[in-house]
């Protein structure tokens, strides 16, 4: 051993050789081995599985329900070639209008008519908040999803203090207003009354700070032709309790129209 090697490092080494040496004398690693190789042979060997028989005939059944009664089969039935041609070939009703919604069609709006968009709709709700005295109406830009997919559309904080948080989990029948005219000549297909200016929506109240408009907005996005980009004034009306809001859209100018 080196002179380096201090005496406390020279005893553990003298230690280890000893140990190793009585290991060798009494035979330890050579049962330890042997033990590992059939431990290993074990794990190898497969289990053959054992099949389980079809049960063709069950117990009685006791309950005072069921008694009596045969027993019921829960195996799954495979569906007929014919049935699942027809289902799968069968076209969707005229109500799912969202499958006519694709957002890589949407037009493209540049940045500036974008800003310019929402700072218009900025304006016109600040003004229509001084003149109620209080905040009675906000601005949201429309995103992709709002506008398409699953037509799911998150309410401004200001909307969701109006409408209330009480009713977290359960949906309000409301009408959304809105005077712009349709840019169709057939006018608009979802309109709720006949002067066309409302429409039926499904308001849901998610969490103590956050709402949503759900069921009816499709129609509404779809009838006004709203795109993403587009800034729309979400007003509430409280004349008329607070199950009615009025729409101001502000659209963004097209990239290629700008």
């Amino acid at each position: 051993m080196s002179s380096t090697v201090c005496e406390y490092e020279q005893a553990r080494l003298q230690r280890m050789l000893d140990n190793q040496l009585r290991l060798k004398e009494l035979g330890i690693k050579q049962a330890v081995a042997a033990m590992d190789t059939s431990k290993s042979n074990v794990k190898g060997a497969a289990r053959p599985k054992r099949k389980r028989e079809a049960q063709t005939t069950g117990v009685a059944r006791r309950s005072a329900r069921n008694c009596g009664k045969p027993i019921p089969k829960y195996a799954p039935t495979a569906e007929p070639k014919e049935a699942k041609v027809a289902r799968l070939s069968r076209k969707r009703s005229d109500s799912s209008v969202r499958s006519g919604i694709d957002p890589a069609m949407f037009p493209v709006a540049t940045l500036e008519a974008r800003e310019e968009a929402e700072q218009l709709a900025g304006a016109f709700a600040t003004d229509l908040n001084k003149k109620a005295g209080r905040e009675v109406a906000a601005a949201k830009t429309m995103m992709p999803s709002n506008v398409s997919g699953g037509f799911w559309l998150q309410n401004h904080q200001t909307v969701t203090a109006m409408m209330g948080r009480d009713s977290v989990g359960v949906g309000i029948d409301i009408e959304l207003e809105c005077c712009e005219p349709s840019q169709d000549a057939e006018g608009f297909k979802h309109a709720a009354n006949a002067k066309q200016t409302r429409w039926a929506v499904r308001y849901l109240a998610r969490k103590p700070s956050g709402s949503g408009m759900s069921g009816g907005w499709i129609y509404f996005a779809i009838d006004h032709k709203l795109t993403p980009n587009d800034c729309v004034v979400f007003e509430v009306i409280d004349d008329e309790g607070p199950k009615f809001v009025r729409l101001h859209i502000f659209r963004a100018k097209l990239a290629d129209t700008a």
